[in-house]
């Protein structure tokens, strides 16, 4: 399943290449309206190794104490707005949300110490501005690449009454988090379309989305 998710930018970004020829010929970016919405999911290389560490956790826990844990993950959750200056240049803000969790119900270990259910939870809030050059000359077809200069929380939260947990230190911690962006918009319509963008940096490695434009 992920790696079909993985396809589906990159089957956008050929959509858009190969209907490149077939396309109006005006500026997309002074094609009114010049303000475009973007709500969307990406995936992200932090996502992959927190999801690998928590099936490892969860089986090691179920295998030791005979329990039944489990664990939880939302991808990358984003929202953009950008507003175009020119047909080259666009200014935008952006924030995203991406979380994972284990839970372990009530148990008694092997040693038959009874234990209260416990859950870790992490979370990764990011906002930012994007500045982004914009690319080609279609108005149903917007190449760019831009950058993403913002910040990052991340927020972890632990509850549990085992002894052996009690010095793991858990918090909020905020870091400059920039990004390098490509991307692509295609849009069907003069309001409505698709995009797809590859990030180096955080929060995702690439992203999907339905844009509005107006």
């Amino acid at each position: 399943m992920i790696t079909k998710l993985y396809k589906v930018p990159v089957f956008l970004f050929l959509v858009c290449f190969f209907s490149f020829g077939n396309v109006r010929k005006t500026w997309a970016q002074t094609e009114a309206p010049a303000s475009v919405v973007t709500a969307g999911i990406g995936f992200s290389l932090a996502g992959v190794i927190i999801s690998a560490y928590e099936t490892a956790v969860t089986a090691a826990a179920n295998t030791a104490n005979n329990i039944q844990a489990t664990s939880s993950s939302i991808p990358v959750i984003f929202g953009s707005y950008d507003y175009s200056v020119n047909h080259r240049f666009s200014i935008g803000i952006a924030g995203s949300y991406q979380s994972w969790g284990i839970a372990i119900p009530a148990y008694v270990d092997n040693g038959g110490t009874a234990y209260s259910a416990s859950a870790l939870n992490i979370s990764r809030t990011n906002y930012a501005l994007r500045p982004l050059i914009h690319l080609g000359n279609s108005s149903d077809l917007d190449m760019y690449i831009g950058a993403r200069l913002g910040y990052t929380t991340w927020n972890t939260a632990f509850n549990s009454n085992d002894p052996n947990l009690t010095g793991v230190k858990f918090g909020t911690s905020s870091n400059f988090a920039p990004a390098v962006l490509f991307g692509v918009r295609y849009f069907f319509i003069k309001n409505l379309g698709i995009s797809a963008e590859l990030s180096l940096g955080a929060p995702y490695a690439f992203a999907f989305g339905l844009n509005g434009r107006f």
